[in-house]
């Protein structure tokens, strides 16, 4: 990891090797055996379900567990302070919204076959965000929001003002 110059934080640093899709070489080799063993090894009870790759990214593999879980994999070093933070963060949003957020349900540890921290979260049948059109509705159908008409922009209610302390500034009424 590289010190960032102006925070002083660590931040990761990013393999310029690639293969020809542009895709960065994976770092370790993530296949069925190794599923199998981490499953039995941390999460013994889904160890019997049928696993099936599902795909891969630059940084991540993920493989279908059952009917029920998706098991996520990194593929690079550099992956991991995403993924500590995306598990810290889905927690509270998976709660916040409205929409259904891929918590995870299980936090896998680093071990003597897999160097890293993954995740197990509930499989969710659907389309990925590329087979959905990129416009308002197509995203808001996607998310699960209800999407409305467009309708002309309106200005924001004004609020309730006490007094003008300088013009075109209000001052919020107290509430009790």
């Amino acid at each position: 990891m590289k010190a960032s110059k102006r925070s002083g934080l660590k931040r990761p640093s990013y393999s310029n090797r690639r293969v020809a899709n542009g895709t960065p070489h994976a770092e370790v080799s993530i296949d069925l055996p190794l599923v199998r063993s981490l499953l039995a090894e941390q999460r013994r009870e889904l160890s019997a379900l049928p696993v099936m790759p599902v795909g891969e990214g630059w940084d991540n593999s993920l493989f279908r567990v059952g009917d029920e879980w998706i098991m996520r994999l990194l593929r690079r070093a550099a992956a991991v302070p995403l993924l500590e933070n995306e598990q810290r963060v889905l927690k509270h949003l998976e709660t916040a919204l409205p929409v259904f957020v891929p918590a995870p349900v299980f936090m896998g540890v680093p071990c003597a076959t897999y160097p890293w921290p993954w995740s197990i979260t509930r499989y969710v049948d659907g389309l990925t965000l590329d087979q959905v059109p990129l416009n308002r509705q197509g995203v808001m159908q996607w998310i699960g929001l209800p999407c409305r008409a467009a309708s002309p922009r309106r200005s924001p209610p004004r609020p309730h003002t006490t007094r003008q302390s300088s013009p075109g500034c209000a001052t919020r009424a107290p509430t009790c």
